[in-house]
């Protein structure tokens, strides 16, 4: 016997038979989307739905050296050296440092800086207003290696291949409000599919027998990212987030199939929230202990900021019902030994409101907020003993 709704959907035939062809029409347009076409078409046809003109206009400027950023064979991509482009500025380096930087190290305390642009300021404060430019002092020199969108491990490529050479005392590595996504991801549009302005690809590491193992992606596949088998069987194999990718492939096209996957999503949303999952990962782990290892081969102290976005500093209303992920992500870092600066205690114990602290993306930090994070690490390396 047919289900009640199949019934009335049958009944539909006799008594309005335009409504039930358009609706068979449109059920047969779903499963043809969901089942067949990606039997048929390939990854190159779908990425040029999935990624806007945007992207590729921003892929041709990478390879041109167009871009702030500009490729790296170690890191991914890395900040245009010698750039100015009204408050963003670089050095010769390509760090974003009050002054210039130099590797001759003079008789001041030298301390490094590296993450994301929530550590470099971003586009909307000058170089001396980051949170590194406000430690500078006499006897306190910053110097500020953050790039867009970096990764953690992509911090610790940069230190293990490039930075060593600068003999750093103290080495500040921001932990970004979701540190753990971008450890399982090559491909940045994957993650952040609104991230046109960088489509671009990095390495990442894996846990193998107990020891960390680089996969490194070939970055010239990227001049050819709408048509390159070798990239996307790369990513099939090797992105967390290319399953996104082939939910959109399936789930992407046509409405009924969008909604069921967006509800998806935001259930393991729900669930990541609910049961605190990707707070942290042994993976995040292992790269944090990696750091500590090679700077201490030089007898430099590593120092991690645990950054909070607006919704993370105030955590109230809706969120409120949530565990706290960024109290837990303290509790959990520092059960493991590592120096963890609370960046939202300091930001909390100031006398800002969050729209003080924060731009209008909630993300990056005004002025303001940098000066309160500069005061909390200068606090913590006096209490520590770290600085003359």
């Amino acid at each position: 016997m047919l289900s009640p709704f199949l019934n009335q959907l049958f009944s539909l035939r006799v008594f309005a038979p335009h409504v039930f062809y358009t609706l068979l029409i449109l059920g047969m347009i779903e499963l043809v989307a969901i089942f067949v076409l990606p039997l048929i078409l390939s990854d190159a046809v779908y990425i040029r739905m999935f990624l806007d003109e945007k992207a590729g206009i921003s892929t041709e400027r990478f390879f041109q050296n167009e871009n702030a950023n500009v490729p790296d064979d170690i890191t991914g991509w890395t900040n245009k050296k010698n750039e100015n482009r009204q408050l963003w500025v670089t050095d010769q380096f390509g760090s974003r440092s009050a002054y210039p930087a130099t590797i001759v190290k003079s008789a001041k305390e030298r301390i490094i800086f590296l993450g994301s642009s929530m550590v470099n300021g971003g586009l909307a404060v000058s170089n001396r207003e980051t949170m590194s430019a406000f430690m500078d002092s006499a006897d306190v020199e910053t110097l500020n290696f953050g790039s867009m969108v970096y990764s953690v491990d992509q911090s610790l490529l940069a230190y293990k291949n490039k930075l060593k050479v600068f003999n750093a005392d103290v080495l500040v590595i921001g932990i970004d409000p979701a540190p753990v996504s971008g450890l399982y991801n090559h491909y940045i549009p994957f993650r952040i599919p609104d991230e046109t302005s960088m489509p671009y690809l990095k390495p990442r590491f894996d846990i193998v027998n107990g020891a960390l193992v680089e996969l490194k992606p070939q970055l010239q596949w990227l001049k050819t990212y709408t048509d390159n088998d070798k990239l996307y069987q790369f990513l099939e194999k090797n992105d967390y987030y290319y399953r996104d990718f082939e939910m959109y492939k399936s789930y992407g096209l046509t409405p009924i199939a969008y909604g069921l996957a967006t509800l998806y999503k935001k259930y393991q949303l729900f669930l990541d929230y609910s049961l605190a999952r990707k707070v942290t990962d042994p993976l995040l782990e292992m790269i944090m202990r990696e750091l500590v290892v090679e700077a201490g081969q030089q007898g430099t102290k590593v120092y991690f900021l645990i950054l909070t976005d607006q919704r993370m500093f105030n955590w109230s209303g809706m969120w409120g019902l949530f565990p706290d992920r960024y109290q837990l992500r303290v509790d959990v870092l520092r059960s493991e030994k590592f120096n963890i600066i609370d960046i939202r205690k300091a930001l909390r114990a100031s006398s800002y409101e969050g729209y003080d602290l924060f731009h209008e993306d909630g993300l990056h930090y005004r002025l303001v907020a940098n000066q309160v994070i500069a005061e909390a690490i200068t606090t913590r390396l006096n209490v520590d003993g770290v600085l003359k």
